[in-house]
This record gives structure tokens, sequence and C-alpha cells, in this order.
């Protein structure tokens, strides 16, 4: 374990703004080549709601923000056409290419509902389309921390966050002054094939008459660089999950989880 090991737990008041898993593949040219129908057909009860989009730097200027947002937090300009699966609530989405199966929330609760929801994904996918073997695993948390909502907003953040992750924004020469910050590290955890890129910095809320909040981001990207067999799958994501909630401890400072209502598993 690279960070504090910790028990599990989680916050009555949910930092979570979005968490996902990508499954990277060798291309298969078959998803391209003919309609996801019988993907669909076994997972229409849960998603029923589809469309086909095309990658972010090809979008039309009418698409709904939501979809617009998930393209670009891919990361890809241009690429293969995305096949978006959406729930009624439109808060879960799975995303399919030629290259890759995603599922993603912006309603995490725990693991278990979303490693259940991620199984029956992956049941279908595999039954349907076969892959030899998954060519990156990538899970990613992303916290927003809002002092407003935690009855907050007058603690500086040094009484939040570790200074190791706040940064100048523990001094007290800078401290709340700073309009705009963002750092980024990758590094290699304890295993040949694990590996975490790290985003931290300040986020601007949606604005509150005409106010945009500051807030914190810890965005934080699981990932392998190795291929892995199928059968593997599921050990390497749980210990991801291990790694991100102790992540989550090791950055912030008891003040601000007793704010957030911390409720053990």
């Amino acid at each position: 374990m690279p960070f504090p090991e910790t028990n599990r737990e989680i916050y009555r008041t949910n930092p979570l703004a979005e968490v996902a898993v990508q499954l990277r593949f060798p291309t298969i040219l078959r998803i391209d080549a003919e309609s996801p129908a019988q993907f669909q057909d076994r997972i229409r009860t849960e998603y029923p709601f589809y469309q086909q989009v095309l990658a972010a730097g090809q979008l039309p200027s009418d698409v709904p923000p939501q979809v617009r947002n998930f393209i670009q937090g891919m990361g890809a300009a241009a690429g293969p056409v995305r096949h978006l699966f959406e729930t009624q609530d439109r808060k879960w989405s799975v995303a399919l290419s030629r290259e890759d199966l995603m599922l993603r929330t912006m309603a995490y609760t725990r693991w278990e509902d979303f490693r259940d929801r991620l199984t029956m994904l992956r049941g279908a996918f595999e039954q349907i389309y076969r892959p030899a073997s998954y060519a990156r695993l990538g899970m990613r948390y992303v916290d927003i921390i809002r002092r407003s909502i935690l009855g907050l907003t007058d603690v500086p953040w040094s009484e939040l966050l570790k200074p190791y992750v706040a940064g100048e924004l523990s001094t007290a020469e800078l401290g709340d002054n700073i309009e705009s910050m963002s750092t980024q590290l990758h590094c290699n955890l304890d295993g040949d094939n694990y590996f975490l890129t790290l985003r931290t910095g300040i986020a601007l809320a949606e604005p509150i008459n005409n106010v945009r909040e500051k807030c914190f981001l810890i965005d934080s990207d699981f990932h392998t660089h190795k291929p892995t067999e199928t059968a593997n799958v599921a050990t390497i994501l749980d210990t991801f999950n291990r790694y991100s909630g102790s992540l989550f401890r090791w950055a912030i400072q008891p003040r601000l989880r007793q704010a957030l209502g911390p409720q053990p598993l």
C-alpha cells in the first residue's frame, strides 16, 4: 500500500463529483462495422437511452453539455465514434468504442455498487466481442472540496488539506489570495504495473449570485501500463479502489474529514 492504510468509510457529504473506469483493448473493428444492438439488448434495462456521438473535436455545437464534458474528459480531440448509453436519470453513462469501454457516474455511493454494474457490463461485452486482453485499465476518482456546503467558508485551506497537497495554498503569505493553481504528477505505486496520475489545484464552482467559489480538486487516475488478462481485471480494480480511499485520507486534514461526516463501512 503506497499510502497509509485506513479503514473504509463513506461520507455524509460526498465530495466525489465523478467516478469512472475505462477498459482499453486492442482495436475491435467489428464495433465500427456493425450496430452494437446485441450489446444494447444486454444492458438496455439499466441504460435505456442511447445516442451515437462523434469524437470531442467533431461534436456539433448543440450537443448537451454532459455529453460534451464526458467525451472531452477522455482527453481526445479526434478518434472513433462512441456509442453512449445512459440511465433514466442520466447519472450513469456507458461509452463503447472500437478501442475502449467506460462506465462513469456522478452518483457514486460505494465501490460494491459500482463494481456490480461494471461486472454486468464486462460480462456482456466480453461474451459478445471476446477481447483477448485489456491494454490499459484506468480508474478515476474526482473529488471537489467546496467549503461553503461544509460550513467551512472562512477556514483556510491549511486547516483542511495536508501541506504536501495544498502547496502554496497552505502558506500564510498567499493562501486564499491565490486565484489559480494546479499541479500534476505521475508515479509508480507498489506494483510493477500500478501507476497514478494525480492532479490537484483550484477549481471554480458554478456561480451563485454571480460569485464563483474557489474549490479544491483532487483528481486521481489509477492505471496500468501493461496488458492485463481478463481474469485479472477485478483484482486490479479492487486494489485501485483501496488505494483511492487511502489517498484521499492521506490528502486531507482531520477537520475536513469530520466536516464531511465519515461513516464506517
